[in-house]
């Protein structure tokens, strides 16, 4: 966000101590960026911050992966004052390692449609690499329209 140049404060959350220490290190200078260890499972969100975006976190595949996702996409919505955005892994994939977890964009579509608010961006127009079929989607759930 900062290399965008947009000006706003930050907080960031990871259950591992050493991303932590990693990031405050990084960003020490940076006195509206803010580090701190969290089980987002356990634990509830901070609260005061306009918009929750996680990244990467569903990829990981237990027995309950689905559930678990719905879950925290839950839990970040009702803690946010805008919205939320988070990415995970698509089930329209020509492959699937059986260690990751692959979500259904339609459902979780549904799923944020029909619960949380009608305000939703999909986004699965991206590539991560070159020459690839895109593997991931981007959701946003706005709280309401601007």
């Amino acid at each position: 966000m900062r290399k965008n140049k947009i000006k706003c404060k930050y907080l960031g959350v990871d259950f591992l101590e050493e991303f932590i220490d990693v990031a405050k290190k990084k960003n020490k200078s940076d006195s509206n960026s803010k580090f701190t260890k969290l089980d987002i499972h356990k634990q509830k969100f901070p609260k005061n911050y306009d918009w929750l975006i996680l990244s990467g976190l569903f990829n990981d595949k237990d027995k309950n992966s689905e559930k678990s996702m719905i879950k925290i996409i839950t839990k970040m919505f009702r803690a946010s004052r805008k919205g939320i955005v988070f990415n995970s892994l698509s089930k329209y994939v020509d492959y699937e390692d059986k260690k990751l977890f692959y979500s259904n964009p339609n459902k979780i579509f549904d799923y944020c449609a029909k619960n949380l608010s009608k305000y939703l961006i999909l986004k699965t127009n991206y590539q991560l690499k070159k020459n690839t079929i895109p593997f991931e989607y981007t959701m946003a759930v706005f709280k309401k329209c601007k």
